[in-house]
């Protein structure tokens, strides 16, 4: 099937859902005997017919996906040479991706989507294209709706004005995630929703900002405010599940990805960052706001039936933001002011981040023959 996602995600209902499948079906003899282009080959399926002369190679449009028997003759001078028929399968695989900034690819301009800062370096974004490049036989349609700064009531659940809302957009905020998903998608089912979404919810961000200042940000109200929130991230995944599993994914197909630990350095050490973020800070950010987070995410996961796809602080531990230039993952402050013209970007995977994401969400997709 030839490749429907190269670059450019589905964005509306007709690239979602397609009138015809397109296929090539390749003709090839028992035996291993090379095809012949000089003979006319005629392929038939359902209603069908269609000849060629001069390529083994036949074009088909089909209406839908699924098993769809075809049948293919050989002639030279109108005598049949040789004819058979078989079974193919026609498999669009449908991958959304929800959520926050990590799966937008906060961090990675230039972006595909200004309003929501989302880039093609995403992780999911790069593991969709590579799925698509990994199989000829199969093709994949990708949609994206990640928007950085949402969470799971505003931006998933509820409508959100995006990251940087501008001019008349401020009055009218963006559909949520989920529900743009569902009317996108109609009566398809993605084979895997890929998810992340959590860290908005408690703050993370405010607690970056209180980590920024003089007085150590355990002491914060961000981090008070972080950690009640914590407690009532549990009930709001149960919510966020109960409405997936109404249509995008009734079978559980949610891939919910663990959030990186932007706190040490090559050494192990932990980093101190800019003037006031003292190592201390980082060490009770790291026990006190990244694990209990992933530690909500993975429980969620496993409670809700998803696949929790791990493995991914663990990775980030040599990387974080004080890490050298050729091992740090994460972006600064100052890549961020530069490379974006904003600080929005800054504490967030980069490329070489991002990639590890791909790679984590590559796995765990082929694990599940995804």
């Amino acid at each position: 099937m030839p490749d429907r996602f190269t670059g450019e995600p589905a964005t509306t209902i007709s690239q979602v859902n397609p009138d015809v499948y397109k296929a090539t079906v390749k003709v090839a003899f028992p035996g291993g005997a090379p095809c012949d282009p000089s003979l006319t080959y005629t392929l038939r399926y359902g209603d069908v017919t269609r000849s060629v002369t001069g390529t083994c190679e036949l074009p088909a449009d089909f209406p839908s996906e699924g098993s769809k028997p075809v049948e293919v003759t050989a002639t030279a001078a109108g005598r049949t040479v040789s004819s058979g028929a078989r079974t193919i399968e026609i498999d669009d695989k449908l991958i959304v991706s929800l959520g926050d900034s990590v799966a937008a690819g906060e961090g990675n301009p230039p972006w595909i989507d200004r309003r929501c800062h989302r880039s093609a370096a995403a992780g999911g974004f790069r593991a969709a294209l590579e799925l698509e490049r990994s199989d000829p036989r199969t093709s994949v349609t990708f949609v994206d709706l990640a928007c950085s700064g949402a969470t799971i009531d505003t931006g998933l659940l509820g409508a959100y004005g995006g990251i940087d809302p501008r001019g008349g957009e401020r009055r009218n905020p963006l559909p949520a995630q989920v529900a743009e998903a569902e009317r996108l998608v109609k009566d398809r089912t993605p084979e895997a929703v890929l998810l992340s979404v959590g860290a908005n919810d408690i703050g993370f961000a405010d607690v970056v900002a209180a980590c920024l200042m003089p007085a150590h940000c355990a002491k914060s109200k961000a981090a008070s405010k972080a950690a009640d929130a914590l407690t009532e991230l549990p009930n709001k995944f149960v919510k966020l599940a109960g409405r997936l599993k109404q249509k995008l994914a009734r079978d559980g197909q949610v891939y919910l990805t663990e959030y990186f630990n932007p706190l040490r350095n090559e050494k192990g050490n932990y980093c101190p960052i800019l003037p006031f973020w003292s190592a201390d800070e980082s060490r009770w950010a790291e026990a006190e706001i990244v694990t209990k987070l992933n530690t909500a995410v993975r429980a969620a996961a496993s409670g809700n039936g998803w696949t929790y796809i791990g493995g991914i602080a663990a990775d980030f531990l040599p990387h974080g933001y004080c890490a050298s230039r050729t091992e740090k993952w994460v972006v600064t402050l100052g890549e961020s002011l530069l490379g974006q013209l904003d600080e929005k970007g800054a504490f967030h995977p980069n490329r070489a981040g991002q990639d590890d994401y791909r790679r984590r969400i590559s796995e765990a997709l082929a694990a599940s023959g995804g």
